[in-house]
């Protein structure tokens, strides 16, 4: 029996039962992470959500490619809307972080743009500035 392990959510893709976003597992998975890296990353994660998220993103490559790509444009549509005082403050409640702004994720696609802890991956959309 097949099993889902990603679901849509207020426009994003999201691990199901989590609170973790598909670009998360994925732009650390893009930077080479393996699936156990990525659990110790995500605790909340099983090591069978983290694999059925990966194979949720290969079996339609193309398709969540264009998504990641679309949702780095939004953040960075927002950064250029936001004064650097307001877009430090939304970056960090977005990383958990109290330091300076970072993109979302990795090198390893145009989507992925920075090293870093996977928390620091967040999932935005155009309603979260007003856009939709």
């Amino acid at each position: 029996m097949a099993r889902e392990y990603v679901e849509t959510r207020d426009s994003g893709y999201y691990v199901i039962g989590s609170r973790v976003s598909l670009e998360s597992v994925i732009c650390l998975f893009l930077e080479g992470a393996s699936p156990e890296t990525i659990v110790d990353e995500f605790p909340t994660l099983s090591l069978e959500q983290v694999y059925g998220a990966i194979t949720f993103y290969l079996a339609d490559r193309a398709k969540i490619d264009a998504y990641l790509t679309e949702s780095e444009r939004l953040w960075e549509d927002a950064r250029k809307d936001q004064s650097p005082t307001r877009l430090s403050k939304l970056a960090n409640v977005l990383t958990g972080t109290r330091g300076p702004a970072a993109p979302l994720c990795g090198k390893a696609a145009p989507f992925c743009t920075a090293s870093g802890k996977a928390a620091g991956h967040a999932s935005l959309n155009a309603a979260q500035f007003g856009q939709a």
